[in-house]
């Protein structure tokens, strides 16, 4: 295990910490400082991919109740989806 003495501390409003946890347990790590760690040095397209898809899917199950709204969002993360992996092509 690596030794980490060094020790930061975040604030976070309840929703951005409900979003992390969202994240951590999407991202199939362990801990939500194991998650931030990644995220802040650069280990995250997982993690932002599969809350990409996860909210696709809301998206597209609530699509009979208002369509245009649904496919107005359903776009945006299908580019927000693009843009992560073009970037992580990139980084080869």
């Amino acid at each position: 295990m690596v030794a980490r003495p060094n020790i930061v501390k975040v604030r976070l409003s309840d929703e951005e910490q409900e979003q992390i946890d969202r994240m951590v347990k999407k991202s199939g790590v362990t801990t939500r400082a194991d998650y931030m760690r990644r995220a802040a040095l650069g280990d995250t397209t997982n993690a932002a991919v599969a809350e990409i898809i996860g909210e696709v899917g809301i998206a597209l199950n609530r699509f009979g109740k208002a369509p245009e709204k649904q496919f107005e969002r359903i776009v945006f993360l299908l580019e927000r989806l693009v843009d992560i992996m073009q970037d992580k092509e990139g980084e080869r």
